[in-house]
């Protein structure tokens, strides 16, 4: 005969996933970019400020739907970007562009080609109005105007607008973190890094070719970023002002405003993928920061707002699932049991994608666990026992498996100390209290670690009389049976 061993089956809790943080992916959402402000709306409620476009900004959205301006000059897009929306202070700037153009015009009437053009009007602009130099956060068209002040957007904004005036065919390319203008002349495509005053056709290295005149050569430098080129529009030119808010606003924090700026960017140019990513990560992450500060309502709503963008989003789905119960947890801890309930509740209408009945358990069963991990058995029980007074049916199912783990725990911890009879104890009130074959299988693996201890030590009639015991309490068990027996062979043996 041989002896079969039992080990004790213990049950521990397992936990909800956690918040997530946004991943970039391509244009994520469901509704087309000016279509989404009408949603965006909604975020007024998280942020407590309109959010409302101005007519000139709707107005200009729709014109660039297609992706070119139709209505509105270059110009007068990339004000209404940077964010000269009246439309009295843009005729300002409008005039301001106006002068440029008469004197660059009169600096380069002379010129014999378009690349001649091109050099002459990117030294003649570091001259005069961008005479005040690089400023790394100096994006805006109007801001340029008034201080001469610029980054690469705005200096390759003012360098378009000019020169296109001019005649001359510039597009704009934009590589990572950095644009700039391309003139095209005839055959040639002509990079022009509109930020230095010699930047026209950087790719040659001019010390280079001022050596090599003698032989007519021209040396090239790689270009750093030649398979990123994507090169954009008027209007995608103009989203970049956009695009560049965005940026700046999410570092400060001002998530509404960012998702704002991001959204003005993808409504003149849908395929630029930083603002999409950008917007979708302000969506997801901005109700993270509500959570921290416990604005729980705020992060729902914002949520709510993105989910109707992108339904199908993984981390925005996930987030809203779990921000649900982390709110009702903070109610929890703050004593409104009632309070975190009726959270569960509302969140089960939702369609949310978890069984939020069921999660009403994890109210209890969480500071029930902790109280079990210090040993305060007792006092998890309470917890326990509390909260089947209160929840719903499937949470009650819930919390009766807890509580059965529970005692399975505890008698686990007793018999470890080798506290054998106390381990029983609370088996068989576990088996007085709650139905489950467990309780009866761990009544048993009890009995055989008992037995065990004189079994190592060859003392087979101590072992004998524990089994005996134990078909005293469950008379006819087919497994105390067969150990007893096995005992009793053994002990013949000696």
């Amino acid at each position: 005969m041989t002896r079969i061993r039992l080990t004790l089956a213990v049950l521990l809790l397992a936990l909800g996933a956690g918040l997530t943080h946004a991943a970039p992916k391509p244009y994520p959402f469901a509704i087309a970019p000016d279509g989404a402000f009408e949603k965006l709306a909604g975020l007024e409620k998280a942020c407590g400020k309109p959010l409302a476009l101005t007519k000139d900004e709707a107005s200009l959205f729709e014109d660039a739907r297609d992706g070119k301006l139709d209505q509105h000059s270059f110009a007068d897009a990339c004000l209404i970007t940077s964010g000269v929306t009246d439309p009295s202070a843009r005729k300002k700037y409008l005039a301001e562009l106006d002068r440029i153009e008469a004197d660059a015009r009169k600096s380069l009437k002379d010129a014999k080609s378009a690349s001649e053009k091109g050099e002459r009007l990117l030294k003649f602009l570091h001259t005069g109005p961008m005479a005040k130099g690089y400023d790394l956060e100096q994006t805006d068209l109007h801001v340029l105007l008034d201080t001469g002040r610029f980054n690469c957007v705005s200096a390759t904004v003012l360098y378009n607008v000019i020169g296109r005036r001019l005649g001359l065919d510039l597009r704009a390319v934009e590589v990572p973190e950095h644009v700039f203008s391309v003139l095209v002349d005839g055959d040639r495509r002509i990079d022009v890094q509109t930020t230095n005053a010699r930047g026209f056709d950087p790719t040659r290295d001019r010390k280079s070719n001022e050596k090599s005149k003698k032989t007519g050569g021209a040396v090239k430098i790689p270009e750093k970023h030649a398979k990123d080129r994507r090169e954009v529009g008027e209007a995608g030119l103009a989203a970049l002002i956009a695009y560049n808010h965005g940026v700046a606003l999410a570092k400060e924090k001002r998530f509404h405003d960012a998702i704002m700026a991001n959204f003005r960017a993808l409504a003149l140019d849908k395929s630029n993928p930083g603002a999409a990513s950008n917007a979708l990560a302000g969506l997801t992450n901005w109700p993270l920061e509500l959570a921290k500060a416990g604005k729980f309502e705020e992060g729902l709503t914002v949520l709510a707002v993105g989910l109707e963008l992108a339904p199908k989003d993984s981390a925005l789905r996930n987030n809203h699932k779990v921000m649900w119960g982390e709110y009702a947890e903070s109610r929890m801890k703050a004593g409104e049991v009632n309070e975190a309930i009726a959270i569960l509740r509302r969140a089960a209408k939702t369609g949310a994608g978890e069984d939020f009945e069921t999660r009403q358990a994890y109210l209890f069963a969480r500071p029930a666990n902790d109280l079990m991990d210090a040993g305060k058995w007792d006092e998890a029980l309470k917890v326990l026992d509390a909260g089947l007074k209160v929840v719903d049916p499937k949470a009650q199912k819930k919390l009766r498996d807890y509580r059965v783990g529970l005692f399975l725990r505890w008698a686990h911890a007793e018999e470890k100390k080798d506290r054998f009879e106390v381990a029983l104890d609370i088996l068989r009130r576990a088996a007085a209290e709650e139905k489950d074959p467990k309780i009866h299988h761990n009544t048993l693996a009890v009995y055989d670690a008992w037995a065990d201890g004189y079994m190592q030590r060859g003392d087979w009639a101590a072992a004998i009389e524990v089994y005996e015991r134990g078909l005293k309490e469950l008379p006819g068990d087919k497994h105390l049976t067969n150990n007893l027996e096995y005992c009793r062979q053994e002990m013949k043996k000696k």
